[in-house]
């Protein structure tokens, strides 16, 4: 059996803007999954066929490999657990993540989303929106920059790759040049660094030093959390790049005339968003805020309770 046929990837639906998810099968042993979709009836069956077909059953899962936590990912996990007795694995940093869901996220989302301006029904919306995809599960260890994961002969290192979540994690595969990517790279959609609470500010530069470290990787073909397959991982990051520049200059933009709250700011970029599609604007308005912040160009202070924003100078 090659190196690719025993990675499985099986597209699950989500409720979520971002679409379906990658679940990846390893067939070797121990059989494992790399991550688990949300809690649905349809992904619960979705991977019960998936693995039948494969000659296994939920009851045969050995352990469950989180790349990151979140709830499009790890959501059915308590569930597979409880069926399969498969041990959990997470990077450290995103543990409370699944530990305590929903009322950890619940707890950072509204700390964050209402210092930005978030009017109270949009931002109640928001942080409710996950809370029946998932349910908090008992992690069984932590994976951490270096470990090592064998499957047979197949051998995975685990790569901390801080940003979309601070625990986020790939899974490199050097022989072939295979990355099992989570959401840390996509082709099709640019990725979010997830930085609305307080404890994550600061994350959208992060994720862009932890794009560069993955270009210095001799990947041949990710595996991403979404989407298709791709080759062209270097062109992906130039043009993530790119994107991430325009979108920091709308933002110096949005603010050059008057103070703003960042709620407003995300407004004048996207226009009126709603549900989770809030909750991503506003990621991408404060991890640039963030930025500019630290470049000398915007300065805030609290006024309200509310942190507003403004050019340095005027």
């Amino acid at each position: 059996m090659s190196l690719t046929d025993a990675i499985v990837k099986v597209s699950v639906p989500t409720p979520f803007p971002v679409g379906d998810v990658n679940v990846y099968i390893i067939k070797r042993e121990p059989l494992t999954l790399i991550d688990a979709g949300p809690l649905t009836e349809k992904a619960m069956a979705i991977i019960a066929d998936s693995l039948s077909t494969l000659g296994h059953q939920i009851q045969d899962i050995e352990q469950i490999i989180l790349t990151h936590g979140h709830v499009d990912h790890f959501g059915l996990v308590r569930r597979l657990k409880k069926e399969s007795g498969a041990k959990v694995y997470i990077n450290p940093k995103d543990n409370s993540n699944v530990t305590e869901f929903p009322e950890e996220q619940k707890r950072k989302n509204r700390e964050g989303l209402s210092k930005s301006g978030v009017p109270l029904i949009i931002m109640e919306n928001t942080v409710n929106f996950i809370r029946d995809y998932g349910e908090p599960v008992e992690v069984d260890g932590y994976l951490l920059n270096n470990d090592v994961l064998r499957f047979n002969n197949i051998v995975f290192k685990v790569i901390h790759t801080p940003g979309h979540s601070p625990g986020s994690i790939c899974l490199f595969e050097e022989t072939k040049g295979i990355l099992i990517s989570g959401d840390t790279i996509l082709q099709e959609i640019t990725t979010n660094a997830i930085s609305i609470a307080k404890e994550e500010r600061g994350e959208l530069a992060t994720y862009l030093k932890t794009l560069k470290m993955l270009t210095e990787l001799p990947v041949n073909i990710v595996l991403p959390g979404h989407g298709d397959n791709f080759s062209n991982h270097k062109l992906v990051v130039k043009n993530y790049m790119k994107q991430y520049l325009k979108r920091k200059q709308k933002v110096l933009r949005s603010i050059s005339v008057h103070p703003k709250n960042a709620y407003q700011i995300m407004i004048d970029i996207f226009g009126q968003l709603m549900g989770m599609n809030v909750f991503l604007g506003m990621s991408e308005v404060l991890g640039h805020l963030d930025i500019l912040i630290n470049e000398g160009h915007v300065t805030s202070h609290e006024d309200e309770n509310q942190i507003i924003y403004k050019i340095k100078g005027k």
